[in-house]
């Protein structure tokens, strides 16, 4: 069984929000999507105010692939999560002034994800690693006329090599 990749991502987005070479805005809250609560606030509430911060969502992600490799006990696993950022307009009460701080938004979400390409297999008895990859980017900006809004998927590919 592949560990909870969405608690993962929102775990290092939370930890590392901030820490790169740019200065990405800060006011955004992390919320999982799973099970509606939001990092470092007690507030079951996935929908997001907008007009109050910035959102990030991690969710359950695609469907999941476990197949056997070989004859052994050993699985190829293909899972994750899914990503949902979203953002107003400051002339809309929001806090994204203009298309270079949502690419500044988005772009910390990316690297941070990226910084972590490989996800070690923790549990006891069980080696190998996940190789984690942004996946079917889709900007749906366009469908809104005061928020921008993006989803990608984050996927984790690896072996699990079973006792």
């Amino acid at each position: 069984m592949a560990p909870d990749f969405t608690n993962f991502l929102l775990g290092i987005l939370y930890n590392e929000w901030g820490t790169g070479e740019t200065s990405p805005p800060s006011n955004v809250v992390f919320i999982n999507r799973r099970n509606t609560t939001r990092m470092s606030q007690n507030e079951p509430d996935a929908a997001a105010n907008l007009s109050a911060h910035n959102a990030i969502g991690v969710g359950a992600g695609p469907t999941t692939d476990n197949e056997a490799t070989g004859f052994d006990f050993d699985y190829r696993y293909d899972g994750g999560a899914d990503v949902r950022i979203r953002g107003k307009l400051a002339s809309e009460g929001g806090h994204i002034a203009d298309d270079e701080e949502w690419s500044a938004l988005c772009g910390e979400a990316r690297r941070i994800i990226n910084s972590h390409r490989r996800h070690p297999i923790t549990r006891p008895g069980i080696g190998g690693a996940y190789t984690l990859m942004i996946r079917n980017e889709n900007d749906l900006s366009q469908n809104y006329q005061e928020q921008y809004h993006l989803n990608f998927d984050v996927m984790f590919d690896g072996i699990e090599v079973l006792p």
